[in-house]
């Protein structure tokens, strides 16, 4: 049917100011659907993309833990993932640093928004294959796809200054 399981939505970070949002647009050439522009750090844009991801959300009825959508928040290092949690969660839940690496887990956070039930899961940071490290980073990037994995929607951040790369498409699984 063409749609991407689980769904993944393209989350274009750091897009403060208008000249930096103008930029957004060429994440559409990912051929992944709409790209949303957000600034993680300010706010900016967060609210449109929750609304956009409650309703694409399957309907449940039970709020067992696995009928809970898992929602993962995926991309390279400091491209804002945990400061995007922080800013959807209204409070800071997460280290951020500008110190890649900070995130070395995979962190199930749950919370409820618009009445339904979710768990976000924030992810280190994932680099091209033979730039990873052996030891901490390799085993930070294998929890990061399993996360991946088991996710049912899988928010791709994107620095919006570092244009589209393979890498990108690598991290989502493509």
């Amino acid at each position: 049917d063409g749609e991407l399981r689980p769904p993944v939505y393209v989350v274009v970070n750091k897009a403060d100011s208008e000249a930096r949002r103008a930029l957004v647009y060429q994440f559409y050439e990912l051929g992944m659907g709409e790209p949303y522009g957000i600034s993680a750090l300010h706010g900016t844009g967060t609210g449109d993309l929750l609304d956009a991801l409650v309703s694409g959300l399957p309907k449940t009825s039970q709020e067992d833990d696995d009928d809970i959508i898992k929602i993962a928040i995926v991309g390279k290092p400091n491209a804002g993932k945990s400061s995007l949690l922080n800013q959807l969660l209204g409070k800071e839940r997460a280290i951020v640093s500008p110190i890649p690496g900070t995130t070395r887990d995979a962190v199930d956070t749950p919370m409820v928004f618009a009445d339904i039930p979710l768990i976000l899961i924030d992810t280190a940071g994932i680099r091209r294959r033979g730039r990873i490290e052996p030891g901490v980073e390799k085993y930070s990037v294998l929890r990061s796809f399993r996360a991946i994995e088991r996710a049912d929607v899988v928010l791709l951040v994107i620095d919006a200054l570092s244009g589209i790369s393979a890498q990108d498409l690598h991290i989502a699984g493509f």
